[in-house]
């Protein structure tokens, strides 16, 4: 885990910028992409709903990226308590379900 990006993380705010600032640096950066899923699903890191706000925007924009994850997300998703990682948690899942056709492997 890098500690520079989970304290940019811990910084960020529900601000659209700050949240767009985060899903451009992870664009920018897919390597990070890992990271920032552990943090998301792990519900006893303090920060994890705000990875979460992150991970919504990386999948609504670009969902093949999340697709590696998707099993460890499923498994996750029971863990899922605050309404903070509730919402963003449930729009993936919607973004996963308006994407299931295209995301099939060949």
């Amino acid at each position: 885990m890098n500690a520079e990006f989970y304290n940019q993380i811990a910084r960020s705010t529900a601000h659209r910028k700050s949240r767009d600032d985060n899903k451009n640096f992870v664009f920018s950066n897919p390597s990070y992409l890992s990271d920032l899923t552990k943090i998301a699903f792990n519900p006893k890191d303090k920060n994890h709903h705000k990875a979460c706000w992150i991970l919504e925007l990386v999948c609504q924009e670009r969902m093949e990226m999340f697709v590696p994850f998707v099993d460890d997300f499923c498994k996750t998703l029971p863990n899922f308590k605050i309404d903070p990682a509730l919402r963003p948690t449930s729009k993936i899942c919607l973004f996963l379900t308006q994407k299931k056709k295209s995301l099939k492997p060949a």
